[in-house]
């Protein structure tokens, strides 16, 4: 049964955000984004990358090797999931809404929702699959006072290039899983505006672009010269120490 997400979002409104960058930017602004609580539904895109979750092994996860010869950077998110390659191809879809009682639910539904535009399936994991192949990944957490939820979504992804993951030397809880992906195909811009369409649509909601704020900004800025940049996060997972107005 589908659930009611309208009285989370305070107004009825949530901010619209459209990006491309770099990866380890993008993933600096997503983090700035659920650090202020800005309800906001963000759209961005990035250059060939691998991102790996929160708690994961980069070197059981990723062929960093070949991605060294071939130019591919590695990024690790705050959120925890498996890995994934993204490129041009692929949209990102970042989701921020204030706390709220059974979060797991509405995890799942943001996901749902994007599934039912592309008539995909769901699983328990909130992957997409569209003819058995998965097309879509997510993953979340549920801090600083808000809800985040980020998903991936193969329009025209570069396939090959996805040799670089390699999750059947991963094991235990923290490992990806393997499934056969696809690309779901089509104008980039004509998904987007038939998700956006239907989310408001579904939710009683309006989606209102926007921008990020001044205080989003410094925060981003400070965590891509602090955190994304630093090969103690990425390759170890070691978080920097932020001051209390760092994170805030």
């Amino acid at each position: 049964m589908s659930m009611e997400i309208r009285s989370i979002c305070p107004g009825d409104n949530l901010r619209l955000l459209y990006q491309h960058g770099n990866p380890d930017m993008c993933l600096a602004v997503d983090e700035a984004i659920a650090h202020c609580g800005i309800p906001t539904f963000r759209v961005w895109t990035t250059s060939p990358s691998i991102i790996v979750g929160r708690f994961q092994s980069v070197e059981q996860e990723v062929d960093v090797s070949l991605c060294e010869e071939i130019d591919i950077p590695i990024v690790r998110r705050f959120t925890g999931g498996g890995a994934v390659f993204l490129d041009e191809g692929v949209l990102c879809l970042s989701f921020c809404l204030p706390q709220a009682p059974r979060p797991l639910d509405i995890f799942h539904e943001l996901s749902q929702t994007v599934g039912e535009v592309l008539n995909c399936e769901i699983d328990q994991h909130n992957n997409l699959f569209f003819q058995k192949k998965k097309i879509s990944g997510a993953a979340s957490c549920k801090k600083w006072g808000a809800l985040f939820h980020h998903m991936t979504l193969l329009i025209e992804g570069n396939l090959e290039l996805m040799e670089v993951l390699t999750p059947y030397k991963s094991e235990g809880r923290t490992a990806s899983s393997y499934h056969e992906i696809a690309n779901v195909g089509g104008n980039s811009k004509r998904i987007l505006s038939d998700i956006a369409h239907y989310f408001q649509e579904k939710h009683l909601i309006h989606l209102q672009s926007g921008k990020i704020t001044q205080e989003e900004v410094q925060l981003s800025e400070h965590l891509l010269k602090a955190k994304y940049r630093s090969p103690t996060w990425t390759m170890q997972g070691i978080e920097p120490v932020l001051t209390a107005t760092q994170e805030k």
